[in-house]
């Protein structure tokens, strides 16, 4: 679980002010700090690890009786990851199947990234519909008063983000470029991570809120048969 939870720091966690995840010797003081606090509580095992979102809320007055502010902030994101873990948990279940073939495999982190994203936007107020079927050049539609967000979802089993786009996909992400979202669900198959890509007009760039930018490369292809 303390992997789980410096992955989710490292790439997800927004850190006050800066706006940005935490560097990974940042994250492991974080881990230091909930070993502390389990230490003090005489907690056993993974200890607040074990906790549920609303016990670990429950806990958090008595933390602050017993803990300086730095081990606060550390509890408080905790009990952020936590409510994010059992998000994915709940993502993970609706999605579970046995051990596949590879093909199985993609569709199912493809319908978990679908299904992250989906909650991620609702949680937000949006009202989401599923374009996955209309060839639009984007997956799904998200809504909220007069926004209108075009959503291109990429679900991806491992940590690094590295995708491709469809000749249709990469058109369509230029043509509306001001309303286009793209998505990409990390880590899809243990504990799901989204990130989110819009373009920034001014810099004519690719950017999440970390200000991590995609670097990208056309790729020309062609379709070759037998000449009659």
């Amino acid at each position: 679980m303390t992997e789980k939870f410096i992955y989710w720091l490292e790439n997800e966690y927004d850190y006050g002010k800066y706006s940005k995840p935490l560097k990974k010797s940042s994250a492991k003081s974080y881990v230091s700090g909930i070993n502390s606090i389990n230490k003090h509580l005489s907690l056993v095992g993974n200890g607040v690890y074990d906790k549920s979102t609303n016990e670990l809320i429950l806990l958090r007055d008595e933390i602050g009786s017993i803990e300086n502010k730095d081990r606060k902030s550390h509890f408080e994101a905790l009990i952020k990851f936590r409510e994010r873990y059992e998000k994915n948990e709940k993502v993970l279940s609706n999605n579970s199947i046995s051990r596949q073939q590879d093909v199985l495999k993609k569709q199912k982190v493809e319908q978990i990234a679908v299904n992250t994203t989906i909650e991620y936007y609702r949680d937000l107020g949006y009202n989401v519909s599923s374009k996955e079927t209309d060839n639009l050049g984007w997956d799904l539609e998200a809504m909220k008063e007069e926004q209108l967000l075009r959503i291109e979802v990429k679900g991806l089993s491992g940590k690094n983000i590295d995708f491709e786009f469809s000749p249709n996909e990469f058109s369509k992400s230029k043509e509306y470029s001001e309303s286009f979202v793209i998505t990409v669900v990390t880590n899809c198959l243990e504990f799901p991570i989204l990130h989110n890509f819009r373009f920034n007009q001014t810099e004519s760039v690719w950017k999440d809120r970390f200000n991590n930018q995609i670097e990208i490369k056309e790729i020309i292809g062609a379709r070759m048969q037998i000449k009659k």
